[in-house]
């Protein structure tokens, strides 16, 4: 299969799933978060990331759009991002923690995060990237060094090949 004919059957693959996925995705809390002016999200060439903060005691690989307390993340620029929670997850973030809305550039409202969530959230990226991590203030440092600490990531985020 050539590249061309890999593309033609993803997309007809999406649009056979994704009746299946909307109503998942729907009942989800959708929150944008904004990134400090400082800061910067990373976005790779697998940009959907997925993970559970909450439920940890689950098997491992149990990331899907139906586990309880799964997060959903899609870096939408350098500033924002949009997340996907499973409703209990925002509900807990809600009650526990005083919250902090900030201007996007378009004027709508976001989610102030700290730092170390945008470093949380890069780090998503970096875990699920296949070969590429972009970032607009050319600053790689976190690439770096969870490739040095973490060498499997170095082959991507790939399947086992039979």
């Amino acid at each position: 299969m050539n590249e061309e004919q890999a593309r033609v059957l993803s997309t007809r693959n999406l649009l056979k799933v994704a009746p299946v996925l909307k109503p998942h995705l729907l009942s989800k809390s959708w929150i944008l978060y904004g990134a400090p002016q400082q800061h910067a999200f990373y976005i790779s060439d697998n940009p959907v990331t997925m993970n559970k903060t909450l439920n940890k005691d689950l098997l491992p690989g149990t990331l899907g759009l139906r586990v309880p307390g799964i997060e959903i993340y899609l870096p939408l620029s350098r500033h924002l991002c949009l997340g996907f929670l499973c409703p209990t997850i925002e509900a807990r973030f809600r009650d526990g923690q005083k919250i902090q809305w900030i201007k996007a550039l378009d004027g709508h409202e976001a989610l102030a995060l700290i730092p170390e969530n945008v470093t949380f959230l890069n780090s998503l990226q970096v875990i699920s990237a296949e070969r590429h991590v972009y970032s607009s203030n050319d600053d790689f440092s976190l690439v770096r060094e969870m490739l040095q600490s973490h060498t499997a990531l170095r082959g991507g985020n790939r399947y086992p090949r039979a």
